[in-house]
């Protein structure tokens, strides 16, 4: 791959347990294949199933020179997509999901028209695919409350330029929110795209988020959130709002021995509020 001059949209997908979502993966990278526009980064963490060889000989198939793999033990989606730093050149950066189904053209179109009107963000609206059942649901981009409550990483494009500098947190879960948290990306300046760019997949058993320790890993991306700083004095920023999502769903959802723990980070987020140390 030519990395020597700024492509369009690179994007960055962590690899893991490819087994149930290879089809996917396949599908839709078929579509961006020799793009002149899109590179993609394919980043395995510590797979060992046969999905690697099956891909590699893909993608000989293909002859995709905009399509790379990489692989190594990184141990969370947040590290594994860590490693792609040193690989940016492009305008726009997007982080997809590698079992899911993204819409090329569609996500490109959002980035034009946000690259027409200097945003620095912008998402999309998205479909949720129930593997189990076959049912899917639409989520617009338009209402900030929808957006905090389901954030969604991969239907966002950031224009690279301004997440330089700024890493996933080691976690297993939230790390995507953190980043966003990281970012303080503020609503009203974000390009709200009204078509859907990507289909998210549930059900599928190999998701990280399905295990019994998620909360754990939850926990480990809020007390990353909080070592920094997160935003503006508005209380009702995105960056705020976001944060405390994260603490009332864990507190929400969790086992008892770990309701303390997300009650205190409460705590926490309240007391230094008030004292401006979240600003």
């Amino acid at each position: 791959m030519d990395l020597t001059s700024e492509k369009y949209l690179h994007v960055i997908v962590p690899v893991h347990k490819l087994e149930h979502g290879y089809f996917f993966l396949k599908n839709w990278l078929a579509q961006v294949a020799n793009s002149k526009e899109i590179y993609v980064t394919l980043i395995y963490d510590g797979v060992q199933d046969s999905s690697l060889e099956a891909l590699q000989n893909d993608l000989l198939h293909l002859d995709a020179s905009n399509i790379r793999i990489l692989s190594g033990f990184f141990g969370s989606p947040g590290q594994t997509r860590n490693q792609a730093w040193p690989l940016m050149n492009s305008r726009w950066t997007a982080f997809w999901d590698s079992d899911d189904c993204p819409n090329p053209t569609e996500f490109l179109t959002m980035l034009r028209e946000a690259d027409a009107k200097q945003y620095s963000f912008a998402f999309g609206n998205y479909s949720s695919h129930d593997l189990r059942n076959g049912q899917h649901k639409t989520y617009n981009s338009r209402n900030p409350c929808s957006v905090i409550r389901r954030p969604g990483i991969w239907r966002w494009g950031f224009r690279t330029v301004s997440i330089i500098g700024q890493k996933f947190p080691d976690t297993r879960m939230g790390e995507d929110q953190a980043f966003l948290i990281s970012l303080r990306v503020k609503f009203r300046k974000t390009y709200r795209y009204q078509k859907v760019v990507y289909e998210y997949n549930i059900g599928n058993p190999s998701q990280l988020t399905a295990g019994t320790k998620k909360y754990e890993e939850l926990l480990k991306s809020i007390d990353a959130v909080m070592q920094q700083s997160i935003g503006t004095r508005n209380p009702f920023s995105f960056s705020r709002i976001l944060l405390l999502k994260m603490i009332l769903g864990g507190l929400k959802n969790s086992e008892a021995t770990m309701k303390v723990r997300f009650t205190n980070r409460l705590y926490q987020f309240i007391k230094s509020s008030v004292r401006g140390k979240l600003d």
